[in-house]
């Protein structure tokens, strides 16, 4: 099955999905709430890997949308479902999400899931590691985010970009970033 959304954004949606591994391996390496860590590791590298092709239908895209419920189920359970806001905010942008993109509107759609990506980033950050100081919940959002635009929009000014082939190097440069942002966070004074 073909893919109708635009490379550009396939590519976004696929290299922000290393934004949980902030969480999964923090949680791992300091033993907390491991089993939601671990869900969490492989909700981001299966999330990481369907992207790189993005084809609805798929294994992959199978995978992919199990992966993110059983996250989601994870998250509910682990948290008592309190504070609602947070989840329904979530829930309400990913069918937003599915909505714009079956309306064809695949930039929409796209900045709707990253939102709703971001939203289940923080609600597994303060599960996992417990809340992020005011600087750094500035610090991780403002490099996700700033990461998204910079991306996007590098990718949308080449005419024959294709996400498959730019992978390996947005893989890596994300996660030079979250190193570098987590090691900014880690010792600063």
């Amino acid at each position: 099955m073909a893919e109708l959304r635009p490379q550009a954004n396939q590519y976004i949606l696929g290299i922000s999905s290393l934004w949980l591994l902030i969480p999964s391996l923090g949680g791992l390496y300091g033993r907390r709430e491991t089993l939601l860590a671990a869900a969490t590791l492989v909700t981001a590298l299966v999330s990481t890997a369907y992207w790189r092709w993005g084809l609805r239908g798929s294994a992959l895209h199978a995978a992919d949308l199990a992966c993110a419920r059983c996250l989601f189920g994870l998250l509910l359970w682990t948290t008592g479902g309190a504070p609602i806001a947070l989840p329904a905010a979530a829930a309400t942008c990913y069918v937003l999400c599915e909505a714009l993109f079956n309306a064809g509107d695949f930039d929409m759609s796209m900045w709707m899931h990253l939102l709703f990506r971001f939203l289940g980033y923080w609600w597994t950050h303060v599960t996992v590691l417990g809340p992020a100081s005011f600087r750094g919940a500035f610090v991780l959002s403002a490099a996700y985010w700033g990461h998204v635009f910079v991306a996007w929009a590098g990718a949308r000014r080449d005419a024959s970009f294709v996400a498959s082939r730019a992978y390996g190097g947005g893989v890596a440069r994300v996660v030079a970033l979250i190193a570098a942002a987590a090691a900014a966070l880690e010792f600063a004074p």
